[in-house]
C-alpha cells in the first residue's frame, strides 16, 4: 500500500483500468460492488496521463496492473482484484466466481500475472498501444 495526494485523484475511491482492453472493460462492466462500502469511480487510465506519471513515481506501472485508490491508500495489481473481491456482492454468477477465486490473496497473487500476460497479448493482437504517461 502506498500513499498519494487526494487532490490529484478524481474521486476518494477510484479504480484505474485500461478501457481499450476488452478483458479489463468486461471485468469492470460485470463486477458488482457492495454499495454499502461506498461508490468507486471507474476511471479509464488512458484519460489520466499526469496521474499515471504520479503512480509510476510510486513504482506502479498502469500497463502492469490495475490501480485502486481508497482514501489515501493505493493498491496495485493482485491487491486490487483481491480488494475488489472482498467488496463484491454475491448476487451474480460472475461475482460469486470472482469472489471464489480472488478472495484468497495467494490465489490472486498467482493468477494476476496470467491475466496481465493475457491483456498484453490481446492488446498486441488488437494493435492497441500501451498506456502512455
Amino acid at each position: 500500500m502506498k500513499w498519494i495526494s487526494e487532490q490529484a485523484l478524481p474521486a476518494k475511491q477510484a479504480l484505474f483500468y485500461d478501457n481499450d482492453c476488452p478483458l479489463c472493460q468486461q471485468y469492470v462492466n460485470k463486477i458488482r460492488l457492495d454499495q454499502a462500502l461506498g461508490a468507486i469511480t471507474f476511471c479509464n487510465a488512458r484519460e489520466f496521463p499526469a496521474l499515471n506519471r504520479e503512480f509510476f513515481k510510486l513504482g506502479l506501472d498502469i500497463n502492469q496492473g490495475m490501480i485502486l485508490t481508497i482514501d489515501d491508500e493505493v493498491y496495485f495489481g493482485n491487491e486490487v482484484i483481491h480488494r475488489l473481491a472482498l467488496m463484491t456482492t454475491d448476487n451474480t454468477t460472475f461475482n460469486r466466481f470472482n469472489g471464489w477465486l480472488f478472495k484468497k490473496p495467494a490465489l490472486a497473487r498467482c493468477l494476476y500475472p496470467v491475466l496481465v500476460t493475457g491483456r498484453r497479448v490481446l492488446l498486441f493482437i488488437l494493435r492497441k498501444k500501451p498506456i502512455r504517461f
